[in-house]
This record gives structure tokens, sequence and C-alpha cells, in this order.
């Protein structure tokens, strides 16, 4: 199973079960836990799949109500955008914001370069939206490639999320809804992040050994 949510969403399963999660795996040449941002900035990273479902608009929408007030802050949108009506609005709401740039949206995008773009950033978005409920207790890949390279991360209120993000003290909970830009903005400064447990759990080199024993068990 990729997901533990599954042990107790499917009650059919068999009592023989390995999770195996989809967590972050470098390449050689890649360093985890590698911050790089510039210290002239406060730059935001959006990553992975760019939809309105996925909260693109809500990122951006508090990126600039942070930029108003402080106007080092700048966003990196790095990804593919599937859907032709969100990629045409998402084009129509940067294109007047030198300082929300967007590297991808009609093309894919190299693994590496969202790597990069997650180590360069000082806080990653995860807004994506809840669907009627399906699938929310579900651990999302950036949440592993961020916690992964301690990236502090502007969290929507998902109580499996925020949970999982605890443990490592990784998360600023913000409501797109009611977001109030003052108070987030003092906490982006004030507060000490990855200041408890350890991070590298998000690493595949801690599922792989599972998979491996798998196969041999089959075998």
């Amino acid at each position: 199973m990729a997901e533990r949510i599954y042990e107790q969403q499917l009650p059919f399963l068999s009592s023989q079960r390995t999770v195996v999660e989809n967590k972050y795996a470098p390449h050689a040449e890649e360093r985890t836990a590698y911050r790089n941002p510039d210290p002239s900035y406060i730059d935001l990273a959006y990553t992975g799949t760019i939809g309105a479902s996925n909260g693109i608009f809500e990122a951006i929408d508090i990126t600039k109500k942070l930029h108003e007030l402080d106007q080092r802050i700048r966003l990196r949108i790095v990804g593919y955008c599937a859907l032709k009506k969100d990629l045409i609005r998402l084009k129509e709401e940067i294109k007047d914001y030198d300082f929300i740039e967007l590297n991808g949206g009609d093309h894919l995008v190299p693994h590496a370069e969202i790597i990069e773009a997650i180590q360069k950033a000082d806080f990653g978005f995860v807004l994506k939206k809840p669907n009627k409920g399906m699938n929310e207790e579900k651990l999302l890949t950036r949440l592993f490639e961020y916690t992964a390279n301690k990236l502090p991360i502007l969290l929507l209120n998902n109580p499996t999320w925020v949970a999982f993000c605890d443990q490592f003290n990784a998360a600023i909970v913000i409501d797109p809804e009611n977001f109030m830009p003052d108070h987030t903005l003092e906490t982006m400064s004030k507060t000490e992040f990855y200041d408890r447990g350890n991070s590298e759990s998000s690493l595949w080199k801690n599922e792989e050994p599972k998979l491996l024993n798998l196969i041999r068990e089959i075998n």
C-alpha cells in the first residue's frame, strides 16, 4: 500500500500487508536538507501539479497580500498545468506582477528544477483543496519533498497534514479564506522551524528496505 490510511479505509485487506510510502528519493548528486535561499528576499515556492484544485490561485493571492507588507516577498511557481482554463487564468493573474515567476505551466519541468526551487525557497505552499472527503488523509508527495529538504511550509489546515508537519515543527497553518498577512508574516520571521523530530524520515531510503524485503518474500 502506498498510503498508511489505506489500512483504515480498506478493511477487507489481508493481514499480510506492507505500507511503502511515496517518499522523496533524491538523485545521487542532490543534497537533502540543503538550504540556499537568497538573503535579500523571502522566496515562496509552489511546486508540482499546477491547478485550481491544488490551491495555486490561493497561493498567488496570499503572495500578493504578503508582498504589500514586505516587498522582499517573491513567488516561484514550478510545475505543469494540465487544464488549459487554469493555465489561461494563471498567466492572467501573474502577468502584471514581476515578483511572481512561472517555470513550466504549458510544459513538464525536470524534477531537478523542482528540487532546486525548493532548496532556494524560504517557504513552500501546500494548499490542496478538500475534495468531498476523498483522499484528504493521504500524505502528498510535496510534503515529503519539503520536509526532507527542511523547507518551512504554509499549510492548509488539514488534520492529517498538520499532524505530519507537527512532528518536525515544519509548518504555519493558514486559512486562505480568512488570511491574516500581518500575523503570518510575523510568524514566518519569528518561528524556528525543524527544531524537533528527524525529517530524514521523509526520505525514500526508509521505505526501500520494506519494498526489497517484500519482493524477497514473494520470490
